[in-house]
């Protein structure tokens, strides 16, 4: 599966390759603003060295330029592949619709086909804004991973020891979270086949007076689809309060570490 939607990339090889190398200047970028800040507090604080602290800050505004205009040009090219990718992609889903034989469609409500529709603009978000974050996020982590051992293996040991609580954590709720999205996918369709239904035959609705049936089974579907995306939140919101707890205690750690070293020498 895959393999058939990261096919769709190789038109945009280019595209991505230009993308991926703006993000790594700007990673390399935001990794200079500590070290900037490390220097202030070492050469400048002690000795009161006026020059160097301006010299320092016109560094710090012309990356801040470098990083704007970089970010800037990085969304531009991920916009484009987004449009080459929806392009190429709704084509090729289209022209396999279309091929498709007279019995499936006799054994689909019109609102699952146009649901199917709408979920290839979120595997295409996946494959262009989550892939490209996901890279981020890895080269993040090898980057400042290595100038955190760098400075201090112990204090990079501590940051690191929680690494598999945030595994554990997400091995637990990734698969709830699947089938929740699942599940929410089937009464997407549901719903938008009752609407469908409901608007073709209006006439018909009117003509008996059904309006009051009818309504009362689109709400039905409706409050289904309501209450798996309520219960996808609540999921997403316990994933990331735990997440958010994991990282506080890796700042605490960091701290209480931090001060026992120096209070040691």
């Amino acid at each position: 599966m895959w393999k058939r939607y990261l096919a769709y990339l190789h038109p945009s090889k280019k595209l991505l390759l230009s993308a991926f190398g703006l993000s790594v200047a700007i990673e390399l970028i935001s990794l200079a603003f500590p070290v900037v800040t490390q220097l202030i507090f070492d050469r400048v604080l002690d000795t009161a060295n006026w020059p160097l602290l301006h010299i320092m800050m016109a560094v710090i505004l012309v990356l801040i330029c470098f990083s704007t205009v970089s970010t800037a040009i990085r969304q531009a090219l991920i916009g484009r592949i987004a449009y080459i990718i929806d392009h190429s992609m709704l084509d090729s889903f289209y022209r396999h619709l279309f091929r498709l034989p007279y019995s499936y469609f006799t054994k689909r409500t019109s609102g699952d086909i146009l649901t199917r529709v709408y979920e290839n603009e979120k595997i295409r978000r996946l494959i262009t804004d989550h892939a490209i974050e996901l890279l981020l996020d890895l080269l993040t982590l090898l980057v400042y991973g290595g100038l955190m051992v760098y400075y201090h293996s112990g204090l990079a040991l501590i940051s690191f020891a929680l690494m598999p609580l945030y595994i554990g954590l997400y091995a637990y709720m990734l698969p709830r979270i699947r089938r929740n999205l699942r599940k929410q996918l089937i009464a997407e369709g549901e719903t938008q086949t009752q609407i469908v239904e409901a608007v073709h035959t209006i006439a018909t609705v009117k003509g008996l007076s059904m309006e009051r049936t009818v309504r009362g089974k689109l709400l039905n579907k409706l409050s289904r689809l309501l209450a798996l995306r309520l219960e996808g939140n609540r999921l997403e919101a316990t994933a990331k309060a735990v997440s958010s707890a994991l990282r506080s205690l890796s700042h605490a750690a960091l701290l209480y570490s931090g001060a026992s070293y120096v209070l040691e020498g």
